[in-house]
């Protein structure tokens, strides 16, 4: 496999793209703009022709614009539906986990109101209260039920990467 082969499919899939939107190459190039690519409607063109070279940061803008990445825009047919099935797994078992997750926190939540005797939104410790609000609004497993539920799906890796992390990390700081 060589770099070009891998160019040409995303260029190849750059086009299918949009003619399933039904777009001209000229309102194409005019939604590259929006995004920031300087293309006009000979630039597409030439770069569909294949007489133009894609540049990596044009190939990063395009996959991002249309919701993928590089590698699944390039990588060989019977690979991008491997990955495309591995991947609404591992979303399904992530979203799995952080259904688990916010139920746990429900639980804890619950638990600080019978502790306290009061809500967890009411005067509480500090400590408590940094703790809920970090469970409530900012913990990776929050923000990743939340981008999940928006259909965000970067914020939705880059929170289950962290939230993974944070795992990970908290089972080596475990005394034995």
């Amino acid at each position: 496999m060589s770099f070009a082969d891998e160019e040409s499919r995303l260029i190849r899939r750059m086009t299918e793209k949009r003619l399933e939107k039904g777009w001209s190459q000229n309102e194409f190039a005019r939604k590259l703009q929006e995004v920031g690519l300087n293309w006009k409607q000979p630039t597409v063109d030439r770069v569909e022709k294949g007489t133009r070279p894609l540049r990596f940061t044009e190939a990063l803008a395009i996959a991002k614009f249309f919701g993928e990445t590089v590698e699944s825009m390039s990588a060989p047919e019977e690979f991008t539906r491997w990955q495309l099935l591995v991947r609404e797994a591992a979303v399904a078992m992530l979203a799995e986990r952080l259904v688990h997750y916010q139920w746990e926190n429900e639980s804890m939540e619950e638990r600080v109101i019978e502790i306290y005797g009061r809500s967890v939104y009411e005067d509480l410790p500090k400590s408590v209260a940094k703790w809920v609000d970090w469970i409530s609004h900012k913990s990776p497993t929050t923000q990743a039920s939340l981008a999940l539920y928006d259909h965000d799906f970067d914020l939705y890796e880059a929170a289950a990467q962290e939230s993974g992390r944070i795992f990970v990390s908290s089972m080596h700081s475990v005394p034995k």
